[in-house]
């Protein structure tokens, strides 16, 4: 058997948009779908094969208005994009000069639409063919400033890598780059007439354990994909050297740089077994990246679907294909929502906010978390056309330039909170003024950790800690555990000092209780004096806090307050407000009729009607006051 090596040294800077099938849509550099009706241009046929040295072939092209109307008598300019393989006049007449694939291309005036052609030889081509070589794109480098200016050439590492026949566009063979980019396929091409070209397809490879791809959006659902230039299989001219893709920045770089940062998270999961049963790795199920450039759709993950769209830059002079924090983020929320639980009613979300929803700001923060443990950095950069949009650390609670989020990230309530404090879990031990981190994790605990979140609990911060406190190896993890949380103002702990009664003064509480946390009932003896108008109130709620506040004489309820507000966010779901310092406290007024030696108790308990928004226990300060 005949085996003919081809290794070309061949750099590509040209995207093709493809279905893999090679079913033409007319123009395979496609825009956004949010675009106007506009001026279009149709070429038949919209995919056609020229034999070198045979016939011609005629193309021909319609003109539509915006209104979809057929303009008659219009006058297309005709080109082909590589005249070394084919020609085409300016009536359309085309004709075959070598092995290869191009485009033809019918202009008028601003309008323009192309179609593949691919010439082959008239001869049969080889029965055993062997292609090998090296996928790479084009990376945009960046730092916590932005974009760096650099680029750096990356394997486009285990990818669907086909062989595909020229003549009938068919795909011959499969077979797929390895960690490296390398690939080395071999296929038969004697059914058909010789010339074949390779195909990097924006698919992993179907035989890995990483399930992905990147399609361009959910109506067309094309994959994108990079080619090499046609080659001859019929001669049995020797071809040397390797052939290595490259894709320019901007295009075919970024779809292949979403594929790879996908892999790298996908990975990293996988490592952090067992998941879920002993010695088994974390296996995701396939993932639809969809980019388009100028598309505005995105950046967020969609469930059950397994998608996430990320923006191309539309309208919004924003464009995420290679933020790769961004990216990873959003991965973040793909991984909880197949291995844990994910209860985040969505929706904006800022940096500065400390009063979000519990829920929220648990899956935003695991998110950040997720995408700085994936990258190994605590930093995380989100570009935007022309410069940077947002950055920020969340091991020092900075963003940049220079301002701090020191006094708003805190508390359960905050995602860049929860983040900071995973990451401290995780990062190096530090013991210093603004980190007194005195714990290293690998990612395994952490992952499995938020893996055991009960089915009846909220996906939350709280629930994060009852797991770590119960599945804890030693007793000085959780200790470092309240440290790291303490200094982020989340009380999940017991009061630590009780007041003997309350007399127009101010008290600190937390709702919690070692051994039942949902048992907490604060119960603070007033004194009073008869004839006296007392108000006593919660305020300054924190960590989610909701309290109900019953004031007891004995056994007797003398008054009883949930919301102050006298608003009801029990049935709230995703619309609940945010866990404001005054939103579900509580206020209790009356006259005290009774003797100044009866006992009067206020009884303070977490709300049963507390809204999914609200956290289970929280902390409050309580104020008794008096007037004539």
């Amino acid at each position: 058997m005949f085996i003919k090596f081809f290794k070309m040294l061949v750099v590509l800077s040209f995207l093709f948009l493809t279905d893999c099938n090679e079913k033409s849509s007319g123009n395979e550099n496609q825009e956004s779908e949010n675009q106007q009706p506009k001026d279009q241009i149709e070429i038949t046929p919209g995919l056609t094969t020229l034999v070198a040295g045979g016939a011609s072939v005629q193309f021909s092209a319609l003109f539509k208005n915006a209104a979809g109307e057929v303009v008659k008598n219009v006058k297309f300019v005709w080109a082909s994009d590589d005249p070394s393989v084919f020609t085409v006049d300016q009536n359309g007449l085309a004709k075959g000069i070598k092995v290869g694939i191009a485009r033809v291309t019918a202009t008028f005036e601003s309008t323009v639409n192309s179609a593949r052609v691919g010439v082959v030889s008239p001869n049969n081509g080889a029965s055993a063919i062997n292609i090998a070589g090296k996928a790479s794109y084009e990376d945009k480098t960046f730092d916590e400033n932005g974009f760096t200016g650099n680029i750096e050439l990356k394997p486009v590492r285990k990818a669907l890598i086909e062989i595909v026949a020229i003549d009938g566009f068919k795909t011959i063979a499969t077979g797929a780059s390895d960690a490296f980019g390398n690939f080395n396929i071999t296929a038969d091409n004697s059914g058909q007439r010789g010339g074949v070209y390779v195909r990097v397809v924006s698919k992993s490879d179907p035989a890995d354990l990483s399930k992905l791809e990147i399609r361009n959006n959910p109506e067309d659902q094309s994959l994108y994909s990079f080619l090499s230039p046609g080659m001859d299989d019929s001669t049995a001219t020797p071809f040397s050297a390797n052939l290595n893709l490259s894709a320019k920045a901007g295009g075919a770089g970024g779809v292949f740089n979403l594929l790879d940062v996908f892999l790298d998270a996908s990975e990293f999961v996988q490592q952090a077994g067992p998941c879920p049963a002993p010695n088994t790795a974390c296996l995701l199920p396939m993932l639809t990246g969809y980019w388009e450039r100028g598309s505005a759709e995105g950046t967020y993950f969609t469930s059950p679907q397994n998608e996430i769209f990320v923006l191309g830059g539309g309208g919004k002079g924003d464009a995420d294909e290679y933020d790769d924090s961004v990216i990873i983020h959003e991965f973040g929320h793909f991984v909880l929502s197949q291995f844990s639980k994910d209860d985040s009613p969505g929706g904006s979300h800022a940096l500065n906010e400390n009063d979000q929803d519990i829920r929220l700001s648990w899956s935003e923060g695991w998110a950040n978390f997720f995408s700085s443990a994936v990258r190994g950095t605590p930093i995380y950069v989100d570009t935007v056309e022309g410069g940077l949009g947002l950055s920020f650390n969340i091991e020092d609670y900075t963003t940049l330039p220079s301002s701090s989020l020191n006094t708003s990230a805190l508390y359960t309530t905050s995602e860049i909170a929860v983040a900071g404090i995973l990451w401290d879990l995780l990062d190096p031990i530090n013991n210093n003024a603004t980190d007194n981190d005195r714990i290293q994790l690998d990612f395994v605990k952490i992952w499995q950790t938020a893996m055991s979140f009960p089915s009846f609990s909220p996906a939350t911060m709280e629930t994060f800690w009852l797991q770590f406190e119960k599945n804890a190896l030693t007793a000085s993890f959780t200790t470092h555990f309240q440290t790291i949380m303490t200094g982020r103002k989340i009380e999940l702990f017991p009061d630590t000092s009780v007041p003997a009664s309350l007399n127009v003064a101010t008290a600190h509480r937390t709702i919690y209780k070692n051994g039942n946390p949902d048992g907490d009932e604060d119960i603070i003896p007033l004194m009073v004096n008869k004839g006296l108008t007392y108000t006593i109130e919660t305020f300054n709620l924190t960590n989610g806090a909701d309290t109900l506040l019953t004031i007891k004489e004995g056994g007797t309820i003398v008054g009883q307050n949930d919301n102050a507000s006298g608003l009801s966010f029990s049935n709230c779901s995703s619309t609940c407000p945010p866990n404001g310092r005054t939103n579900l406290a509580s206020s209790v007024s009356f006259v005290w009729t009774g003797g100044d030696d009866v006992p009067l108790n206020a009884h303070i308990k977490h709300s049963s009607i507390a809204p999914p928004s609200a956290g289970r226990f929280g902390a409050y300060d309580i104020k008794l006051t008096s007037s004539q």
